[in-house]
Formats: C-alpha cells, structure tokens, sequence
C-alpha cells in the first residue's frame, strides 16, 4: 500500500521480458540453470532468494507504477463494512524468513492496519499459500501476534494443534 511497489506484480507484468529477469537475477544474486529460469522465472526466484532488500530495491528501480491503496481508500473501504485482514509486507515466503524477517513481514504488517483502521486485525493469508509456503515457526509467530485466523491454499485441512505448541 501506499507507493510500495509489490515485486509479484511486476514479475507478472514483465513475465515475458527475459532481459528483465536475467537483469534482476544478476543484480540479486540468483544463479539458476537458463531452462529452469526460462520454464518459470517467478518460481525459480521466490524460490532461491536470499537478498530480499535488493530484490525490493531492483523492482522499485523498474516500477511501472503504484498498483496499491491509499490510507483514505482503505478507512473508505472499512466505512463500507469492507472486512480486512493482513498478508505480510512484502508477499515473501514465510516458510523462509528467519525470526527478525517474521517480525518485519508479518508483526509490523499487522500494525500497520491496525493504526490505519483504528481495530484488532485477526487473519492473515499467507503469501502463495501452498504448504511448502508455511511452516511450524511462521504459523506459531502468527498466533503469538494475535492472528486468529490463517488462510491458505492447501487443500487439506490445517489443525492449529499441528503448528502450536500447548494446543490439543
């Protein structure tokens, strides 16, 4: 929201421009074989990235523009009954963010709304949402930040007892 370019969306705006890609792995650090980074350079990066600043930082440099909501758009969406919930700062992959990653993509995430919406933000939906995409320590690190709710793509249900401690 407000200006941050989301890197998802550009790769699908530029998923035919090859020259990007090979521009964006070069500059972030990503060495992947060129038929797998031909097949599908979205997967091939959210898969072996290590250097997230300079990812934002490259696709803030080749923006094509703000995609995102104001503040005044979202408290006009929320006077309309509009229900909100969170899906991380960035759209990483949560399985892969260490504990002071968590904190920034998921905790301050959640702030963040919250201030704007001046209410307790309860759900959360996990960027991609595949079960490769969450794990134990982000599911756990949700909860303790007051999600009481987690959505996802995973067809199979997800027991809260399977990923937190202390719950049967």
């Amino acid at each position: 929201m407000e200006g941050n370019s989301l890197w998802i969306t550009e790769f699908t705006l530029h998923k035919n421009d090859a020259n990007y890609f090979r521009m964006l792995y070069k500059e972030i650090g990503i060495n992947v074989p060129e038929e797998f980074f031909i097949q599908d350079p979205v997967y091939a990066c959210v898969n072996n990235l290590h250097d997230k600043e300079k990812l934002i930082e490259f696709v803030k440099r080749y923006s094509h523009g703000n995609y995102f909501l104001n503040r005044e758009e979202i408290i006009g969406l929320r006077k309309q009954k509009v229900d909100f919930g969170a899906h991380s700062k960035h759209h990483f992959n949560i399985a892969s963010l260490n504990n002071q990653e968590l904190k920034i993509q998921i905790k301050q995430d959640k702030q963040v709304l919250e201030e704007i919406l001046d209410c307790e933000i309860t759900k959360f939906a996990i960027p991609f949402g595949k079960i490769e995409h969450y794990n134990r320590n982000s599911i756990q690190y949700c909860a303790e930040v007051g999600y009481e709710q987690i959505y996802h793509t995973n067809p199979n249900d997800v027991l809260k007892k399977d990923f937190i401690d202390g719950i049967d």
